[in-house]
């Protein structure tokens, strides 16, 4: 499957949740944030918006997805994850493949389509946006997409490192623009590693409030993780 490194997921496939690192503190707090930001870059929504979750992993994500906006959501990954189905109408098949699935002509066609720390972990990322711009009118990505990319995130065998300049401009290329855009995570795993195991709780209260207050005030590209929630142009009126 055209995944960065499928060996990788797959040994993931047993853990509580193959798409947090494990440790309790550090994984509360970037999911706080991550639905905060979240929440800023989604539409104005009726109920039941058809919405696809590109690289939806075990599902957890969607099942948030349908509770927080009511949302009528499917999940789509290139491997099944281990409870998937029991929160989330799932497809098998690769991001780089979506229009075989939800292309022009299918049953259901989604009006928003999410990628939630997905798009960096496919082989061909670039393939798998234009993918996304077929089948959905707006499409809300959440990444890592550090500018310039840190060394450490370079080192990574499982995962492609996109910077936000270089996504806004792939968007760009299929005739998407910037619609919302917010950030989170500057200082959380910096203060994580630095503290002692039973200093967590502190500090994933500390560098909430950090989080939260910085992304009022720093640009996007430096954030550690940016939500940009793209839209077709011709919805815009923008030429």
């Amino acid at each position: 499957m055209p995944l960065v490194n499928e060996t990788f997921w797959r040994e993931r496939m047993g853990t509580t949740s193959p798409c947090w690192s494990g440790e309790r503190w550090l994984d509360w707090e970037h999911g706080f944030v991550m639905r905060w930001a979240i929440r800023r870059v989604w539409p104005p929504h009726p109920l039941k918006m058809r919405v696809l979750d590109v690289g939806c992993g075990d599902g957890r994500w969607s099942a948030w997805m349908k509770q927080e906006f009511g949302a009528d959501v499917k999940g789509t990954d290139a491997l099944e994850y281990p409870g998937v189905r029991q929160r989330v109408t799932f497809s098998q098949c690769d991001a780089e493949q979506l229009t075989l699935t939800f292309g022009p002509g299918g049953r259901w066609r989604p009006e928003l389509a999410v990628c939630l720390n997905s798009l960096t972990c496919v082989a061909d990322w670039k393939k798998a946006v234009a993918q996304v711009c077929k089948v959905a009118p707006r499409v809300i990505a959440f990444d890592n997409f550090q500018t310039p990319t840190p060394p450490w995130l370079k080192g990574l065998p499982h995962r492609r490192p996109i910077e936000l300049p270089e996504l806004v401009k792939e968007f760009g290329r299929h005739g998407f623009v910037v619609k919302e855009i917010a950030t989170a995570d500057w200082f959380h795993r910096k203060l994580f590693l630095a503290t002692p195991v039973w200093l967590h709780p502190l500090v994933a209260v500390v560098t909430l409030v950090l989080d939260l207050g910085a992304s009022w005030i720093l640009p996007p590209e430096k954030g550690r993780h940016v939500a940009v929630q793209f839209v077709k142009r011709a919805l815009t009126g923008s030429r």
